[in-house]
């Protein structure tokens, strides 16, 4: 649908980086899933088979949810980014000082009548790009926020189970880097997830920012001004986010994780070393 509505604009569309992207997560997450496992076979001969098929079954929902999740927001951030060339093309986004020297892209678009029409389309593919959004944060938001609350607490623990194999030099400091490992595995989704949600608000913006371009350095008719000024209006009232309802998904998200980790993981640290272990509790008692 985007693709036949782009090429009666005269953008030339391909999907091949797109399809060598999604290729590209599916086969990490596969390969970073089998590197994860071979780690805990490599420390634990005796594996708890419950416990592994356990976490293969929670690997296997958790990595799925954010292949989905990743691989839609970045069709949609391209489908944003052609929309911006589209905008750009059809419409001047700098002073017209020498008419020879204008951009080719410019040029081949001249009557009013035809930056009318590409302008209504324009505005079509926004609002289906705005309604896929919608419907992406309906089906794919609580999922990744549920992903986003997991790898919230599989951090803090790994983090305080590393610090603690560090600080008391036990036999569990290869455990806790393992488990530190796995925790790195599941985060990386979220980041992508982070990365390109905040990419699609960049985009979002980045097309008001060209429609007020086009507003500034349009001289071919005042109706088509108007129209702009009244897309560029549209577009201030909907800016394209990735969100849950409760926060959105950009590198603010990622600031506030690390901050919180940051805090609960002193406050854990602070009650280790206040209060005595359960093993030096269990020495001063034998020795009475």
């Amino acid at each position: 649908m985007f693709q036949n509505q782009f090429m009666s604009l005269g953008t030339q569309t391909s999907y091949t980086k797109e399809r060598n992207f999604v290729v590209m997560v599916i086969v990490s997450a596969v390969v970073g899933s089998i590197i994860s496992f071979s780690v805990y076979f490599l420390y634990d001969d005796e594996m708890d088979w419950e416990y592994f098929f356990e976490t293969v079954h929670f690997n296997l929902l958790f990595t799925m949810t954010c292949i989905y999740g990743v691989s839609v927001s970045y069709l949609i951030h391209r489908r944003l980014y052609l929309t911006n060339e589209t905008i750009s093309k059809h419409f001047p986004s700098t002073i017209p000082l020498d008419v020879a020297k204008l951009p080719e892209k410019v040029s081949s678009v001249t009557s009013s009548e035809d930056q009318r029409e590409a302008l209504i389309k324009i505005k079509f593919i926004v609002d289906q790009l705005k309604d896929t959004i919608s419907l992406v944060n309906q089906c794919f938001s609580l999922q990744v926020l549920y992903c986003v609350g997991v790898s919230f607490v599989i951090g803090i623990v790994c983090s305080f189970y590393l610090f603690r194999a560090v600080i008391y030099r036990n036999d569990q400091l290869v455990m806790g880097v393992v488990n530190f490992v796995w925790y790195m595995y599941y985060i990386s989704f979220v980041l992508f997830f982070i990365a390109i949600g905040s990419r699609i608000s960049h985009e979002g913006q980045r097309i008001g920012i060209t429609v007020h371009k086009a507003i500034n350095f349009c001289n071919t008719s005042r109706t088509v001004i108007n129209e702009l000024i009244i897309f560029s209006q549209q577009l201030l009232h909907h800016i394209p986010v990735i969100t849950c309802g409760l926060f959105v998904y950009d590198w603010s998200l990622l600031y506030t994780m690390l901050g919180a980790t940051a805090t609960y993981l002193i406050i854990l640290i602070q009650f280790d070393v206040s209060f005595p272990s359960l093993d030096a509790i269990g020495n001063l008692t034998s020795q009475e």
